[in-house]
């Protein structure tokens, strides 16, 4: 923010995971009409044995410098709703998909994509 990064995803683009914690910390941020975001739990791969590996997500209450990210880069009710459902999601291949519309009603976009 610091340095005015604009942040879209347009045609049909879809921002996942780190890109979309990232998308979030842009000054300006719009979503075209087909464009998705990805939101899911910050997680890290444990080895279980052999080529096998296990996801651990991290707890809602482990994640306070998430939860602080999200309230510093949107308005209080909406970064709170978006940390609840992004922590719901524990998974490193799906997560909590908005669209544009969504994105709009969470205040998470603040342009208008054309």
């Amino acid at each position: 923010r610091k340095h005015n990064v604009q942040a879209a995803v347009l045609g049909g683009q879809f921002c996942a995971s780190s890109c979309a914690f990232a998308f979030l910390g842009a000054e300006n941020r719009e979503i075209s009409h087909d464009g998705k975001l990805l939101f899911h739990a910050p997680y890290r791969l444990v080895n279980v044995g052999g080529n096998y590996q296990r996801i651990l997500c991290r707890r809602s209450e482990d994640s306070k410098d998430l939860s602080d990210y999200y309230n510093e880069m949107l308005e209080k009710p909406d970064a709170e709703k978006l940390f609840q459902r992004t922590m719901d999601y524990c998974s490193n291949s799906s997560g909590w998909t908005i669209n544009a519309d969504a994105a709009r009603l969470y205040g998470i976009v603040n342009v208008s994509a054309e």
